[in-house]
Parts: C-alpha cells; structure tokens; sequence
C-alpha cells in the first residue's frame, strides 16, 4: 500500500499495521481475509526465531533472553510497539481484543501456510517479487505460469 490513497486494495502481512501508524497515520484502511478460492480459506504467516549457540559462553545469559524475549509480556509490548502480531498464538485472543481491526490476520493463522522455505526457492520468489512490480504492464496469467514453472524446477515436481 502506498498511503497515498492510490491503491484500491493490496494484499499484505500484519507488518502493515505498524509501517501505516509510523508512516501513514491518516491513511484509513481496513484489513479483511483474501476472498475464499477453490481450494478454500488460504493466506500466509512467517515469525522469527532464536537460537543459542551450543558452545556459547554466554548460553544461560543467552537463554534468559530469549525467554524474555519470548515471555507474554514481551510478545504483546512488541506487538504494540512494532505493530506486528505477537508470535504465539496463545496471545491472539487478547491482541485481537487489543487490536481488533487486525482480527482478520489473527484468524487466518489458524489456515495459513508458512512459506515455502527450499533450497532455491528465494531466487523464484525474488523474481516473481520483480515481476510482480511490473504488473501493471504484464498478464498475471503468464507471472503465475512462471511462478509455477520456476517453483516446479527447483522443487523437482510437476506439482500436480
């Protein structure tokens, strides 16, 4: 979305709420699912991780962090201050009563797929990225068709 008002729609993650308010804050929006197709209800969701090194001088540290990090608390002052979801969803009860013009992207996350993570699948995503910038002087039928053309060849399957 480009908060300029030119955009009728755009499909985007829960990360959009926090950039709207920082950079948009007079931009009305309102979030709703992606319309049903024929496979059913879908969307995506993604969230990050820790880790801790196994040879970490550093490791009890280390976890007390990541523990803070993770803790109720944590995850709902980052969701309030980064305006993204928290990451468990043990939590999206009480963010959506906090938030509730994100309830659409709370509930998807009980149908959503993660996404695709491959070796080779950044590079076919990035070019589809690229070619989704040019749309507006594209057919979408044909960036799908490479899309899955692409996706096809570094996963080794015809998909079907």
């Amino acid at each position: 979305m480009d908060g300029k008002g030119k955009a009728a729609m755009t499909i985007e993650g829960n990360w959009l709420a926090g950039a709207m308010t920082k950079d948009f804050p007079d931009t009305a929006y309102k979030v709703v699912p992606l319309p049903e197709g024929p496979g059913g209800k879908g969307t995506m969701v993604f969230t990050n991780c820790w880790g801790v090194a196994a040879k970490s001088r550093h490791q009890t540290a280390a976890v007390d962090l990541i523990n803070h990090l993770t803790s109720d608390s944590s995850q709902l002052e980052f969701a309030k201050a980064v305006g993204v979801m928290p990451a468990k969803t043990t939590l999206l009860e009480k963010y959506v009563a906090q938030n509730p013009e994100s309830k659409a992207w709370a509930d998807g996350t009980a149908y959503a797929q993660r996404p695709v993570s491959a070796p080779g699948m950044r590079q076919v995503m990035a070019e589809f990225d690229t070619s989704l910038a040019q749309l507006a002087d594209s057919e979408p039928a044909k960036l799908l068709a490479d899309l899955q053309k692409n996706g096809e060849s570094v996963l080794g399957g015809s998909g079907r």
